[in-house]
């Protein structure tokens, strides 16, 4: 099943999961020898956790890194200005996935894988940490030829911007490289987070290095920075976020990148500590608004949220200190909500920007 495929200026694509968020996730976190602020791929030791759900109150979020942000970015856009694809199950949980998306205003191109399960993240939470645990399942199944259907060719045409995640280069790098031809044979401003911290860069370095020359926009968070520079060769303990993101920014683009005389962008968030914005002319240091500590519920997904809020404020053509602000916006209405939900009746986070 899919939507209309009219052309949207945001495509986000990734791996799409059903988030299953346990509260007060003690128990858990020592029964499975989980840390209580991480992010892990599940293994065989695993596979129990995710039917862990009538001793714990639990609820169902749709998540992935890259649909979050879509769902994001649609808060603010008008209607019908994000389409999303991933690869999923043909399962009820896909249902449920897409009805989420559609009920959010995200037009959704699922690649249906005819066996796998669609891909689940188990979120341990536990005060304002949360431990996640992904099974990617039918998510690390994305199949290239979904590209060629002509949903997905009308899609990507019609593109202003093209996101999409470390965790989707891990598993399908020929994907992935792909639209980054694409999108530079369009001259379309291609995004890549990194999640370099989640996906391990020793064993996924050379997949970065080899989508990096393509991308205009480079998003993410400090861990991921730290992971990055340490798998490039450099001190990634002791440089500052400033000195990291001025490295990734300055590296070389892909020929054809170049002769569209394109910039590069990196922007670094560290929680509530300032965001580091870097481009070849300037580095800038902004600060995060506060949220009391009282109203913070869940921070799982505000990276997402944030990344939703900053493609919201790029595709809308605002200076990027605003898309940053939109960022931290939609950031900091997520921490208020179990999993990455955002607030309903909406809010309209662009007043006074």
């Amino acid at each position: 099943m899919t939507t209309s495929a009219k052309p949207a200026p945001l495509v986000c694509i990734g791996d799409p999961l059903i988030d299953i968020l346990f509260r007060d996730a003690e128990p858990l976190l020592a029964k499975y020898g989980l840390r209580a602020n991480d992010a892990i791929r599940a293994t065989v030791d695993h596979s129990a956790l995710y039917g862990e759900t009538s001793d714990f109150q639990t609820t169902l979020v749709a998540g992935g890194a890259a649909q979050s942000t879509a769902r994001g970015a649609a808060y603010i856009l008008p209607l019908n200005s994000v389409v999303y694809s991933g690869c999923v199950g043909a399962d009820a949980q896909a249902n449920f996935l897409r009805e989420a998306n559609e009920r959010e205003g995200v037009r959704t191109i699922y690649n249906i894988h005819p066996t796998l399960p669609t891909g689940a993240c188990a979120v341990l939470l536990t005060g304002h940490n949360r431990s996640l645990v992904t099974n990617v399942a039918a998510a690390a199944a994305f199949d290239i030829a979904h590209f060629s259907t002509p949903d997905m060719q009308e899609v990507l045409a019609g593109a202003r911007i093209i996101y999409t995640t470390g965790f989707f280069l891990a598993n399908t790098l020929e994907s992935t490289m792909y639209l980054a031809r694409q999108a530079a044979s369009r001259d379309q401003v291609r995004v890549c987070a990194q999640h370099l911290r989640t996906v391990h860069p020793r064993l996924h370095f050379a997949k970065f290095e080899a989508v990096l020359p393509f991308c205009d926009v480079v998003l993410g968070n400090e861990a991921d920075a730290r992971s990055w520079a340490t798998a490039a060769g450099l001190d990634g303990d002791t440089l500052s976020l400033e000195n990291i993101a001025q490295a990734i920014c300055a590296l070389p683009f892909e020929a054809s990148k170049t002769l569209h005389k394109r910039s590069r962008t990196v922007i670094l968030t560290n929680g509530s500590n300032p965001t580091i914005l870097t481009t070849e002319h300037e580095t800038k240091i902004i600060a995060v608004p506060l949220v009391p500590s009282d109203e913070i519920v869940d921070t799982n997904g505000a990276g997402d949220a944030f990344a939703g809020g900053l493609f919201a404020g790029m595709v809308l053509g605002k200076p990027m200190d605003v898309c940053i602000a939109l960022g931290h916006r939609m950031g900091a209405m997520s921490v208020k909500h179990v999993g990455p939900q955002y607030s309903f009746p909406k809010v309209d986070v662009l007043n006074d920007l």
